[in-house]
């Protein structure tokens, strides 16, 4: 013991200045850490009130992606406010609040005009977390603005940034519904009843609606078979057998396989009413003019007994829409 405080005594200093050394470093490393994890705690901040907040601000559409149209700030401030205020309903669960601020089509073409279903397949698929949105102006059109709406998640600290497997796109298109702005939403714009008929060799095909979404558009008809056979509208041989035909006489592919082929076989004095999808998406900057059936069978017995007969009895019709 002697020992040890005698070497202290003859290296005090030594001894001193060797503690002094190691203390700071202890507290030079310490508050380096603090420094280092502020920083990344403010720049996580940062980031989060940047997508929570201010990012929708910076983001404001001034003009359409796809038709060009400029959109002024108080129109993009209003619409933004009227998407903002319905993702908020849909974040905080008032799905009530959400649901009415859907046009009528929205609600029973889209939803089959129930709340439940909007909950279901939209409200539990997209906001199983909290969301934020990302805006961007798309396409301008008389059905009303449309809007592509980027989900993102909204916990960026949890997630440690934007997650892609998180995030999901929607157009959202804003119409005036009863002096309201509604919202169409699920790639949904809008829906029109018309009447558009054809009469050729007895056989009846009416347009009677048509429902417009960004990648396609269906329409539903009612045909009417007036003549003493049975006929057959289409043999699926392609699927362009029953086409969209715009003004520059492109057409677009139906998807027949959709349709149960007995729906295409309609017997002697009936009638059927059935859909089709056809691939024009809304953004096309052409208009279709006809819905066409390339080879309707005004015999479809004679056509089953010899389906390669080139003289079975067929048409063409064209239904001006």
């Amino acid at each position: 013991m002697r020992k040890l405080i005698r070497y202290f005594n003859q290296n005090r200093t030594k001894i001193l200045l060797i503690v002094s050394i190691i203390v700071f470093l202890i507290i030079f490393v310490r508050v380096l850490n603090y420094i280092i994890k502020t920083n990344i705690q403010e720049e996580r901040n940062n980031v989060s009130n940047s997508y929570s907040e201010g990012y929708r601000d910076t983001t404001l559409p001034e003009e359409t992606i796809i038709s060009g149209d400029e959109i002024s700030k108080e129109d993009a401030e209003e619409d933004k406010n009227i998407i903002e205020s319905f993702v908020k309903a849909c974040n905080s669960k008032d799905y009530a609040i959400a649901y009415n601020m859907l046009t009528d089509d929205c609600k029973n073409i889209v939803f089959s005009g129930t709340m439940d279903s909007f909950v279901k397949n939209y409200c539990d698929l997209i906001f199983q977390t909290s969301k934020t949105y990302q805006l961007e102006g798309w396409i301008s059109k008389a059905e009303g603005q449309t809007y592509k709406v980027t989900y993102l998640e909204d916990n960026i600290l949890a997630t440690g940034g934007i997650s892609e497997g998180l995030n999901y796109t929607d157009y959202i298109t804003i119409t005036r519904e009863n002096g309201e702005d509604k919202l169409s939403i699920y790639n949904f714009i809008n829906s029109y009843d018309t009447e558009k008929t054809e009469n050729e060799n007895n056989v009846e095909i009416k347009v009677t609606r048509q429902d417009i979404y960004m990648d396609y558009v269906v329409y539903s008809f009612t045909i009417t078979n007036n003549s003493e056979n049975t006929i057959l509208l289409s043999d699926n041989s392609d699927n362009k057998q029953i086409c969209l035909v715009d003004e520059h006489d492109s057409e677009y592919i139906s998807y027949l396989n959709e349709i149960p082929q007995f729906n295409l076989i309609i017997n002697r004095v009936e009638q059927k009413k059935f859909t089709i999808r056809f691939a024009k998406g809304y953004n096309s900057s052409t208009s279709a003019r006809y819905i066409r059936f390339k080879n309707i069978y005004l015999d479809y017995n004679a056509y089953i007994n010899n389906p390669n007969d080139e003289n079975l009895q067929k048409i063409q019709m064209d239904i001006k829409i």
